[in-house]
């Protein structure tokens, strides 16, 4: 199983450096993606190769699907809001940071769950 990271252009790194460094630990099998695989060039000036693109991963063998936060302009899309409400259905563990929890919750993840992001 495959925890990911969902990282993309002017993402903020510094917020997940922690929680893949304690998920280490627990022989996690993690996993960084962008939308198209290509590198990522972080809100902090880090350049980060991924691993694949978002597309590549089977959704079978996702345990956890994080977005840090950052300008989430290039994945608050439909297709990443689609992907989500699929992971969604297969009752798969979705973690947003900071602005990554508005894009969960621009894609309908948020209804009817209660968060430290709701109103």
């Amino acid at each position: 199983m495959k925890d990911v990271f969902l990282v993309y252009d002017k993402s903020c790194f510094y917020e997940i450096v922690i929680l893949n460094y304690f998920m280490s630990f627990s022989n996690c099998d993690m996993v960084f993606c962008s939308l198209d695989g290509r590198p990522v060039r972080t809100m902090e000036g880090f350049s980060v190769n991924v691993d694949m693109p978002l597309e590549a991963l089977e959704k079978d063998q996702i345990r956890s699907f994080i977005i840090p936060g950052g300008n989430i302009a290039e994945i608050d899309t439909p297709e990443v809001k689609s992907y989500l409400q699929a992971l969604m259905k297969r009752e798969i563990l979705i973690a947003g940071i900071c602005a990554g929890v508005d894009v969960l919750d621009h894609a309908g993840i948020l209804c009817d769950v209660k968060s430290t992001h709701s109103s």
